[in-house]
């Protein structure tokens, strides 16, 4: 490994003193087989000592983050719609969270909070998915659920704001793309709006793009 490193060493050594040596063909070759050769070594080693399980334990501590955050904002739009609901209807009983309105034996104006709710097409109806998310439920071993399940869940306990519905995608992207995975998601209108992946690649470094090397 040691004399990888010197050999790409006296690679850069030789591109500083001569800025044109990259349009050799004969340089860029060499060039690449060394950086090659040193991401295998790499590769191994990372492989042997689980990096890879560090890593993708972070990743998914960062997904899980994700989702239970969005569920936040989800508990706080609903008791603010909630609370506005029954303050316009003269109640003065107010609601503090989902608890409250999933209760046996429910007063009158819950009923009638989660009637209007639901008439109004909002997100009173995606209780469970909400518990299944905030409770971390699908880490048991009993469920099979896949991530990607839970954030078609998220985006469907957001529908009522298109913009929060599409943010659950997007962060997706960003995360994957923050831990070096490049992700496509097929067209939603083509899948019944139902999160597909196209591809999923691990992102490329770029070098000497005129020659198209990465």
């Amino acid at each position: 490994m040691k004399g990888l490193l010197r050999e790409r060493k006296n690679l850069h050594d030789a591109w500083a003193e001569n800025p044109k040596k990259p349009q050799s063909d004969a340089f860029l070759k060499e060039y690449k087989a060394c950086c090659e050769a040193i991401d295998t070594y790499n590769w191994h080693k990372n492989k042997a000592t689980l990096v890879y399980v560090n890593e993708l334990h972070h990743l998914l501590i960062d997904i899980l983050g994700r989702l239970v955050g969005y569920v936040a904002i989800a508990d706080r739009d609903f008791q603010c719609m909630a609370n506005q609901y029954l303050k316009s209807s003269g109640h003065t009983e107010r609601v503090d969270s989902w608890i409250n309105t999933i209760r046996k034996n429910r007063p009158d104006y819950i009923e009638k909070l989660d009637i209007f709710m639901n008439k109004a097409g909002l997100f009173v109806s995606e209780k469970n998915g909400r518990n299944y998310i905030a409770h971390l439920n699908y880490l048991s071993p009993k469920h099979k659920y896949s991530l990607l399940y839970l954030f078609e869940k998220l985006r469907e306990m957001l529908k009522y704001d298109r913009k929060l519905k599409n943010a659950v995608t997007k962060s997706l992207i960003d995360l994957l793309d923050k831990h070096g995975m490049c992700v496509v998601f097929a067209n939603l209108k083509n899948n019944k709006h139902r999160l597909v992946i196209a591809s999923l690649k691990p992102k490329k470094i770029e070098t000497f793009k005129w020659k198209k090397i990465k």
